[in-house]
């Protein structure tokens, strides 16, 4: 009788067509299949062009709030400015 094997759970399911289990992707500017990613592209919404989520890509709270609190004093710039050339 043989020895049956149990079902791997799949944490991460991927979509049917974009990349079989078995696959490497090639990142497309290193030229070949690499393991990890090498940080060269500019990650479109936290992939980069190789489809993987780029790792430079991501942001933890703390980068967020930094980024949020440097677009705020940005907003506010303007805004000074032209009440003091008006007053």
């Amino acid at each position: 009788k043989p020895i049956r094997r149990a079902k791997r759970l799949n944490l991460h399911p991927r979509a049917k067509l974009v990349l079989r289990d078995h696959e490497l992707l090639r990142c497309p500017h290193v030229r070949y299949q690499a393991t990890w990613c090498r940080r060269m592209c500019v990650p479109i919404d936290g992939l980069g062009t190789c489809g993987r989520l780029a790792p430079h890509g991501m942001k933890d709270r703390i980068q967020r709030a930094i980024a949020a609190r440097l677009a705020e004093e940005l907003a506010e710039e303007p805004a000074e400015e032209l009440a003091e050339e008006a007053g």
